[in-house]
């Protein structure tokens, strides 16, 4: 068993060293948003190797090892099955060539279209008193529908064999 600790913080930042100074070795990542302004023209994207490899280095320096990238390029039209799931799947491919080269061997993602990772509470008492984040659908029950309308299990189904086809050979 690995202990790791998803970092959140801009880097560098002073809580990575405590972190390794309590014995975490490891770390789960996010895609490093805030490097550049990927949305412009010829920018590289978070999932380019460049600030993969950078974000990597900066991870190194406060003594972890990044493990594993829990983030993703957009895949909404991936996950829905519509047009731009073609560009998106070559982004993902991307990522996880990078990932590759990095020797970062985990890739974290989800297939839960347009909302995501939803929680209705993030301090749900469990065992031992810690606290974990929670998702009561009865909280939202009765909230409008999304702008894509209700997505079956059979599509998401679909949707995600036709993903994994294409992106297990990588």
């Amino acid at each position: 068993m690995r202990i790791a600790e998803i970092l959140l913080e801009r880097p560098p930042h002073p809580f990575w060293k405590m972190l390794k100074q309590v014995g975490v070795d490891h770390a789960v990542g996010t895609l490093p948003r805030y490097m550049a302004d990927w949305r412009g023209p010829g920018a590289e994207t978070p999932w380019s190797y460049v600030p993969l490899a950078i974000y990597q280095e900066q991870v190194a320096e406060s003594g972890l090892s990044l493990a594993v990238i829990e983030d993703n390029p957009p895949m909404d039209s991936l996950r829905l099955g519509i047009a731009g799931r073609e560009e998106e799947l070559e982004e993902v491919c991307t990522l996880i060539r990078n990932m590759g080269r990095l020797g970062i061997g985990v890739w974290c993602y989800h297939w839960m279209p347009v909302i995501g990772w939803s929680r209705t509470n993030v301090a749900v008492p469990t065992r031992g008193g810690a606290i974990a984040a929670g998702f009561d659908h009865r909280v939202i029950a009765h909230a409008p529908e999304t702008a894509v309308g209700m997505v079956s299990p059979e599509q998401l189904r679909e949707t995600w064999t036709w993903f994994l086809e294409r992106v297990l050979p990588i």
